[in-house]
C-alpha cells in the first residue's frame, strides 16, 4: 500500500465530484419582467418568462 499524499487524495475522489461541471444558472431581466407582470396583472407563464432570459 502506498503511503504518499497523491495516492490518498485520489482514493477520496472516486465519485468524481471534482470533475462535475457547474450548474448553468439562468438569469432574467427582472426589471422588464416586473413591468410586464404589472401590465398583465398576473404571474408569467414559463413561455413568457423565457422571453426575458439574458444569460
Amino acid at each position: 500500500m502506498k503511503n504518499d499524499n497523491i495516492y490518498n487524495f485520489e482514493n477520496h475522489l472516486s465519485d468524481g465530484r471534482m470533475v462535475d461541471k457547474p450548474v448553468a444558472r439562468v438569469m432574467y431581466d427582472i426589471r422588464k419582467m416586473s413591468e410586464y407582470i404589472k401590465e398583465l396583472g398576473r404571474p408569467l407563464t414559463e413561455v413568457e418568462a423565457n422571453q426575458f432570459i439574458i444569460c
